[in-house]
């Protein structure tokens, strides 16, 4: 029930911050927004090729890392600070995977919550970094 709950909130929270990223964060929140949106998507998929959390997930790995490519990118071309801060949360998402390489043993709930975790801010920082902009006068290219 509760990861049920978790999973339904984390979803409300994907398409809502990923859509006020596309309507409102200019072509930089709109490419941001879709590469995190297609992220999550095919990490689903990709965390059952590997049977559970009990050790690395290489598929989830390989995805995350190239959305940690894909924002390093951004954020060197950007002129907000938003996208750098995604970078540095899912950096953090991205070191999870590493800790369970070093130490085999890690409980699977608990690489799942600290993989898992982390795209919470992300996608906090998303939303509010835009609005910031928003309010600061920034334009946003179209």
């Amino acid at each position: 029930m509760l990861k049920a709950m978790v999973g339904l909130f984390f979803t409300v929270l994907l398409f809502g911050s990923c859509g006020y990223a596309w309507v409102a964060g200019g072509r930089e929140g709109r490419w941001i927004g879709l590469m995190v949106l297609v992220a999550a998507t095919l990490s689903v998929p990709a965390s059952y090729l590997d049977h559970g959390w009990s050790h690395t997930q290489l598929p989830v790995l390989g995805i995350d890392l190239l959305l940690l490519a894909g924002l390093l990118a951004m954020a060197l071309r950007s002129r907000s600070y938003w996208p750098l801060w995604m970078v540095a949360f899912h950096l953090i998402s991205v070191t999870t995977h590493a800790a369970t390489i070093a130490q085999p043993a890690l409980r699977p709930i608990v690489y799942f919550a600290l993989q898992s975790f982390w795209s919470l801010p992300l996608l906090l920082v998303m939303v509010s970094g835009i609005m910031l902009d928003r309010r600061a006068g920034l334009r946003l290219a179209p």
